[in-house]
């Protein structure tokens, strides 16, 4: 408790800084281990100290045939008709099959919370009880009491019948931490330490899949920009954080998570960004042993309030973007944004010895390995016949290279994806040699990528190769792909969770990715407000620092 990691961060204010935000990363991974190491046992600490610690975990613990059993509570002991608390009332489904797939598709904004992906990982068993994912999916309707809806103002609703869902919620009642991408392993460790029962808990999201979307499926009539429906918005994500709290503290759930939620939703369950970070500004810049353990043990009343509820949390991802800076001044004195023209265009936003390097690097795959890459996109996919099968093939390699894979999919859910609508939604990325000839054959294919398109966005899940091939993992992953995203007119590439120094090398900027979390006992809701609130301090700073050193960015600024 003596060392204070958080103060050991980069200096960005020093103008000759010598290390480039590469070396960066290797220092911040040690620093990072001895983070999450400090706050387990700061966590623990503040959980051994709290006077209703006895109290509160008698409350919450229930026998082995209740909440360490997963299949109980059932789904219809979670019906709860909050008539006497909410305007809204809920209603949970065991299964994605039992909800209309009209009425879903038509709350869904985000291709990941299509009724149709939700299904095939159902249906796959891949996302099961079996594997501690029972699905407990939440249909939103509006309250029928009449003597309850008196005094509201309808102008400020859409209007939809109480028969007609207004949202949906996409939720699963998990029995372990795999497969979420924003990790609560400091929480579930301290939590074993001091006897807590961190198991079952909720996750609004969607499994083994760490893209951002909204996570409250509103419908569209009151998803709409106008200031009317936004507050209405607001109000919802407000009741449905509150009806899920109450659910987790009646039935014994330790806590609950909304994971890749989006901006609007991080401030409505949680906090904005500001509110939490103005806390947190003055205290860290020059802090003591001894302020550190006031704060921990003795809470400011702020803090006791904000940590009463939802706590946002903020990660880093690396995006591309499909924009670049032109040198051309507008009528408004700012600069004109626009697309990339081709990949030269966006190589052009390099360094002169970047760019040879990248064209180095290309050049050995295609002229000196003779490889091809091809892209093999939505119904063109069944043209060919295993290529699914090869896919999952290539998928399967990377798992079983690395000790610390964890296979989440089976070839079942590849094969249900390509037999659904959803294949529209699909995108391989394939290499093979040239000598096999012009004809695409799927046993020629020895490493490829499996992604997925929509809203845009070009989202990159999956890599493998059959052969080891020096920078091809660079070439299907990154440059093969942002090349697709330029042709195609897409605006946006998410490659998923880790590799943030190969991304940041190859242009992809830093962006934070939002959480929000609530813990029922007291203690592990405090300390990990305290947690997570460093940690934003480092997340928030670092994405800044790396913003401002982007391997793009610093060819924009000097273009302009």
């Amino acid at each position: 408790l003596c060392i204070q990691p958080t103060t050991a961060r980069i200096n960005t204010k020093l103008p000759n800084m010598q290390h480039s935000p590469l070396d960066m990363f290797d220092t911040r991974r040690i620093r990072t281990r001895t983070f999450l190491f400090l706050q387990t046992m700061l966590i623990l600490t503040t959980l051994l100290h709290k006077d209703t610690f006895p109290v509160i975990v008698t409350a919450l613990r229930v026998s082995s045939s209740s909440s360490n059993n997963m299949n109980s509570p059932s789904a219809a002991s979670f019906r709860k008709n909050n008539e006497h608390k909410h305007r809204l009332k809920f209603e949970i489904f065991d299964s994605i099959n039992d909800i209309n797939a009209h009425d879903w598709d038509k709350c869904s904004r985000n291709v990941f919370t299509n009724h149709a992906w939700l299904r095939c990982l159902e249906d796959s068993k891949c996302a099961s009880s079996a594997r501690g994912w029972r699905p407990q999916h939440i249909a939103v309707y509006r309250q029928t009491d009449n003597d309850d809806m008196e005094g509201s103002n309808d102008n400020n609703r859409a209007v939809l019948g109480s028969d007609v869902p207004i949202a949906y919620v996409p939720m699963y009642l998990k029995s372990h931490s795999q497969g979420e991408f924003i990790f609560d392993n400091a929480f579930a460790n301290a939590a074993h330490q001091a006897g807590i029962a961190y198991y079952p808990k909720l996750l609004i999201g969607v499994p083994f899949t760490p893209a951002t979307g909204p996570r409250v499926l509103l419908h569209p009539d009151i998803a709409s920009s106008s200031s009317e429906n936004h507050d209405e918005a607001t109000t919802i994500r407000k009741e449905i954080g509150t009806f899920l709290r109450e659910v987790a503290i009646d039935r014994g759930i330790s806590s609950v998570h909304f994971n890749f939620i989006t901006d609007d939703e991080a401030n409505d369950v949680g906090c904005d960004i500001e509110t939490m970070m103005a806390d947190v500004g003055a205290k860290y810049s020059v802090r003591s042993i001894f302020q550190d353990l006031q704060s921990t043990f003795f809470p400011s009343q702020q803090q006791q309030e904000q940590s009463d509820g939802f706590i946002r949390r903020s990660s880093i991802q690396y995006h591309w973007e499909n924009q670049k800076q032109q040198a051309v001044k507008v009528t408004t004195g700012g600069i004109a944004i626009g697309p990339y023209e081709s990949f030269e265009d966006y190589l052009a936003c390099f360094k002169s010895k970047r760019r040879i390097n990248i064209r180095r690097e290309r050049r050995k795959i295609y002229e000196d390995e003779q490889i091809r890459v091809d892209v093999i996109q939505g119904k063109e996919i069944l043209k060919y016949d295993g290529l699914v099968e090869r896919m999952f093939e290539i998928y399967l390699s990377t798992i079983e290279k690395m000790y610390w894979g964890r296979q989440y999919l089976t070839v079942e859910f590849f094969q249900m994806l390509a037999d659904s609508e959803f294949i529209d939604h699909l995108c391989f990325i394939c290499a093979r040699y040239r000598d096999c000839g012009e004809e695409f054959d799927a046993d020629d294919v020895f490493a490829g990528t499996f992604n997925v398109v929509g809203d845009g966005v070009f989202y990159g899940r999956y890599w493998g190769c059959l052969e080891e091939v020096n920078n091809l993992h660079f070439e299907v992953c990154y440059w093969k792909a942002i090349e697709h995203c330029i042709d195609t007119g897409l605006a946006k590439m998410e490659p998923g969770a880790g590799g943030g120094d190969y991304k940041f090398a190859r242009g992809f900027d830093a962006a934070l990715v939002h959480s929000a979390h609530y813990f029922c006992h007291q203690g592990l809701r405090s300390a990990a407000w305290q947690y997570i609130e460093m940690e934003m301090k480092e997340n928030v700073e670092m994405t800044e620092y790396l913003k401002a050193k982007s391997k793009v960015g610093d060819v924009k600024s000097k273009n302009t």
